[in-house]
């Protein structure tokens, strides 16, 4: 078995990111897209309307709400895989939607406030406050600790390491946006072409279009939510002598 509990460098936070991805890519993927089927529906009702209205809102608000509780599904079910375990759907999902959705929302809005503030102030702040509170979400799903105690204790893991951490988010970042954008823009070119070719009219075109956009967005997401995991584990192993062990008592909290 693989140890991902341990100390990382950026490149291999990136390697290990996309090894358990690729081992795990059923049951990640899953708990990634099916929360986002909803905003799927939505946003394509948003599309079809003109100008800005509620359903635009909506989407907005679920994309907030359903990607803090699958990033918190992808901690748990990255960190069965840490233990060995095969990850489940319905446990990963239980953890985040069942036992703790209150703190997992409240610290994720308080860490949208305060981001918000801190880019409305200056763009330097908010950098600072994103470097600062980065492993939020972890600390909430591993340590059980909620708003301001959560965020207090993610500036205190990355305390030391910002600007290191601040590269390992950019590559992350690059490696997994240019495909990305490849993929979304030569998928929507061809999907244009076809649409054309059998007739579609523009609103069944662009709402395909953007269900597609976010299914795709949903199937890249992960491999970013398991590099910040295993960023986390990284500054416990470095600062705490983090391991297996430590991580079993705190998933059976």
């Amino acid at each position: 078995m693989t140890n991902y509990i341990r100390s990382y460098s950026a490149g291999d936070i990136l390697r290990s990111s996309l090894a358990i991805y690729w081992a795990n890519f059923t049951t990640i993927a899953a708990i990634s897209v099916l929360p986002m089927l909803p905003v799927v529906i939505v946003q394509g009702v948003s599309e079809l309307e003109k100008g800005i209205t509620p359903s635009d809102f909506l989407v907005v608000l679920l994309n907030i709400l359903i990607g803090l509780l699958t990033t918190a599904s992808i901690t748990v079910a990255v960190s069965d895989v840490c233990l060995g375990h095969e990850p489940h759907l319905q446990r990963s999902y239980r953890r985040a939607f069942s036992e703790m959705p209150g703190k997992v929302i409240g610290t994720g809005l308080l860490l949208f406030v305060i981001l918000g503030v801190g880019f409305i102030l200056l763009l330097v702040p908010g950098v600072l406050f994103f470097l600062w509170y980065l492993l939020a979400i972890p600390v909430v799903v591993l340590e059980r600790v909620g708003g301001m105690a959560a965020l207090r204790r993610s500036r205190e893991l990355g305390k030391g390491f910002f600007l290191r951490n601040a590269g390992v988010y950019l590559l992350l970042f690059v490696v997994l946006y240019v495909p990305f954008v490849i993929t979304i823009f030569g998928g929507g070119t061809l999907f244009g072409y076809l649409g054309d070719s059998l007739g579609l009219d523009e609103h069944t075109i662009l709402l395909v279009s953007a269900s597609l956009g976010g299914i795709i967005g949903a199937l890249f997401t992960p491999i970013f939510t398991i590099g910040i995991v295993l960023l986390y584990y990284d500054m416990r192993v470095k600062k705490e002598a983090y391991d297996l062990q430590s991580l079993a008592d705190e998933l059976r909290r």
